[in-house]
């Protein structure tokens, strides 16, 4: 029997995952162009999921539509300030904080990424040989780094820059949720979780929703060291 229902989309689990997923495979890729492809998507996921959260956050406050219009224009971590000062009094969100800087320098890639311009880059260039149907020159680069240490060029991004991505993602969450928001597994899991609304006889049920498959890659990142345990999925824990 079948049961009148909506389900609600959120997809932050959705990135996560695939940042977790996407960092997995730069790890074991066979060459370095497979790795920066999978790198590229591990830390685009991270970003992502940054900004992904915040409009979960922006969500539950129920805003009435003319203000949540407005809001939404935040920047993503504007967004976090005003949960933070909605849900918790006397709580500050500190702009100051190590995780916070991870997480704008994570925004601000996504921003470079998906906003393309010319970027120059100090290099050097080798003396030119004979490389059969074209001519072979050595070109090695010197990118800017932000602060976490990731290249100004997706094109020399690798499985330790997305390394470097998805701990700052996970660090930026933990300090959200559980450093000032004082949340438990489940109210996270209400807060950025997908959700299916059904009726159920008389009565209405909110189910948050997620995918064995997640599950089995945040549990395999625990193991290979990541904290995950605020999102409390089962084996899911720090290592």
């Amino acid at each position: 029997m079948l049961f009148p229902a909506k389900f609600q989309r959120t997809g932050f689990l959705d990135l996560l995952a695939d940042a977790a997923f996407q960092l997995r495979l730069a790890k074991t890729a066979d060459s370095d162009y497979a790795m920066n492809r999978h790198a590229r998507g591990a830390i685009l996921a991270a970003a992502f999921s940054v900004e992904c959260c915040a409009n979960c956050l922006l969500a539950d406050l129920e805003l009435a539509p003319k203000a949540q219009a407005d809001f939404e224009r935040l920047t993503a971590l504007a967004k976090y300030e005003l949960y933070v000062l909605a849900a918790k009094k006397g709580r500050v969100f500190d702009r100051g904080r190590e995780e916070v800087g991870q997480a704008n320098a994570l925004i601000q890639i996504r921003n470079g990424f998906v906003h393309p311009k010319l970027v120059s880059t100090r290099a050097e260039i080798g003396e030119p040989k004979d490389g059969g149907d074209a001519i072979a020159v050595e070109l090695r680069l010197y990118p800017k780094c932000d602060g976490l240490g990731i290249p100004d060029q997706p094109l020399l991004w690798s499985a330790s820059d997305a390394e470097s991505a998805f701990r700052a993602a996970l660090g930026f969450f933990r300090y959200v949720f559980v450093d000032l928001l004082g949340a438990d597994c489940e109210e996270v899991q209400r807060l950025v979780c997908d959700k299916t609304e059904a009726s159920l006889g008389e009565h209405q049920h909110l189910l948050e929703s997620n995918f064995d498959e997640f599950v089995e890659e945040f549990s395999q990142a625990a193991k290979a060291g990541f904290d995950l345990s605020f999102l409390g999925f089962g084996r899911i824990g720090s290592t």
